[in-house]
């Protein structure tokens, strides 16, 4: 999930005119927040599965 926010975030910094004078390092950035962004539903997620099957056991 982190790499397919990464991209959505970059996207987005493309889309939006505000971005435009931070360059690169805007875009690298996004992508940064967006990865963060993108594994913390994953690690939840997991979470959830984990008790999920340690109850069952």
């Amino acid at each position: 999930m982190g790499p397919a926010c990464a991209i959505n975030a970059v996207f987005i910094a493309i889309g939006l005119k505000i971005s435009e004078h931070f360059g690169i390092t805007g875009l690298y950035l996004a992508a940064v927040v967006g990865a963060i962004i993108g594994v913390l539903p994953a690690i939840w997620l997991a979470r959830k599965i984990n008790e999920g099957i340690s109850e069952k056991s």
